[in-house]
C-alpha cells in the first residue's frame, strides 16, 4: 500500500509540477491512463479514498490551477477515473485469465516515467539553441531589442524594423495579428512621462514615450535574452535562470482571461516579461525615466 500511494503520489507530482515540456494532449493522454491503472491496480475503494487525498493536497499545494477550478472539475473528475480503474480491475480479476497486475503495474510505471524524463531533459538541457547568425537579441541589460535601444526615436526603429505608422490609441499595444491574451504579458506597466505610442510589427512591437524608446515585446522565435530563454522554452527555465522571476497565472480571480506569465526585476525599474506556457512572447519595458538610460541593481542571472 504504502508503494502504490508513492506511485500516486509521483504521478501527480510530475504531473503538476515538472511536465511542462509534454504537449497537453500527451500529458492528458498519460495523466487519464495513469489514473486509471492506479485505480485498477489499488482494486479496493479504501485505497481509492487515500488516492484521492493524496491527488487533493498535492493539486492544493502546488497552486498552479485555480482552487475553484480544481474543487469542481479536477477533484471529481480525478475520483470518478479512480472509481472506473477499481471496476476495470475487478472486472479483470473475475477472469484471472486476463488479470495481469504486473501489466498494470507497469503501465503506472511508465505514466509516472514519461513525465519525469521529459521534465529531467528540460531541467538539464543547456540554454535553448538559437541560430547564431539570426538571433534577435533581447537584452535587458542594455535595454535592446535587438537593433532597437531604449532612447531610441522612431526613426531608428523604421531603419531596424521598417516603416510603420505608430498605432491609433485604441489599438492593442502586441505585434500585429496576434491576441494579447494568447501570447500573455504584463496586466500593465508604468512609463516615463510623455505621450504613449506603439509601433506594430508581425513580430514585435516598440513602445516609445515623449518620442523615445522605452520597452517593446517579441514573439519572434529568433527571440531570446542573452541567458538563452526564449520563444518556446518554459517557465522553468525562466524560474531557474533568473532568481527574482515571479512566476504566476495571470488574472486569476478576475474577470478578464487568465494566462501563465513570469515577472523578472531585470533592473530598478526595468522589467522583463515572459507571457505564455511555452513562452508566446517577451518583454522589456522601462517603467521610469532613469530605467531608460541606467540599469541600476542588475538580477543575477544563474549561470548554465
Amino acid at each position: 500500500m504504502v508503494g502504490y500511494l508513492a506511485l500516486t503520489a509521483a504521478l501527480i507530482w510530475e504531473g503538476e509540477r515538472l511536465s511542462d515540456p509534454l504537449p497537453d494532449l500527451v500529458l492528458a493522454i498519460v495523466s487519464v491512463v495513469g489514473i486509471l491503472a492506479a485505480g485498477a491496480l489499488a482494486g479496493e475503494v479504501l485505497f481509492v479514498v487515500m488516492s484521492f487525498a493524496v491527488f487533493a493536497s498535492l493539486l492544493v499545494w502546488s497552486g498552479p490551477l485555480a482552487p475553484v477550478f480544481v474543487v469542481v472539475v479536477l477533484l471529481p473528475a480525478t475520483a470518478a477515473l479512480l472509481l472506473v480503474g477499481v471496476i476495470i480491475g475487478r472486472v479483470l480479476r473475475r477472469s484471472r485469465s486476463a488479470w495481469r497486475p504486473g501489466f498494470v503495474a507497469a503501465v503506472l510505471a511508465v505514466c509516472v516515467t514519461v513525465p519525469a524524463v521529459a521534465a529531467g531533459y528540460d531541467v538539464v538541457r543547456p540554454a535553448r539553441d538559437v541560430d547564431p547568425d539570426d538571433p534577435l537579441i533581447v537584452d535587458w541589460r542594455k535595454g535592446s531589442l535587438g537593433d532597437v535601444r531604449f532612447g531610441d526615436e522612431i526613426e531608428d526603429v523604421w531603419r531596424a524594423f521598417g516603416r510603420s505608422e505608430p498605432a491609433g490609441p485604441n489599438e492593442p499595444v502586441v505585434p500585429l495579428g496576434e491576441d494579447y491574451y494568447e501570447i500573455g504579458g504584463p496586466t500593465g506597466f508604468g512609463a516615463p512621462p510623455g505621450r504613449m505610442e506603439t509601433v506594430r510589427y508581425d513580430d514585435h512591437a516598440i513602445f516609445l514615450t515623449g518620442g523615445s524608446v522605452h520597452g517593446g515585446v517579441t514573439t519572434s522565435p529568433r527571440a531570446t535574452t542573452p541567458e538563452g530563454v526564449g520563444v518556446g522554452d518554459s517557465r522553468e527555465i525562466v524560474e531557474r535562470r533568473y532568481p527574482r522571476a515571479h512566476c504566476y497565472v495571470a488574472n486569476e480571480g478576475s474577470e478578464y482571461s487568465t494566462f501563465p506569465l513570469c515577472e523578472v526585476r531585470a533592473c530598478d525599474r526595468r522589467r522583463l516579461a515572459f507571457g505564455g506556457e511555452p513562452i508566446r512572447s517577451i518583454w522589456l519595458v522601462a517603467v521610469r525615466e532613469h530605467a531608460v538610460t541606467q540599469c541600476r541593481d542588475p538580477e543575477k542571472p544563474t549561470p548554465d
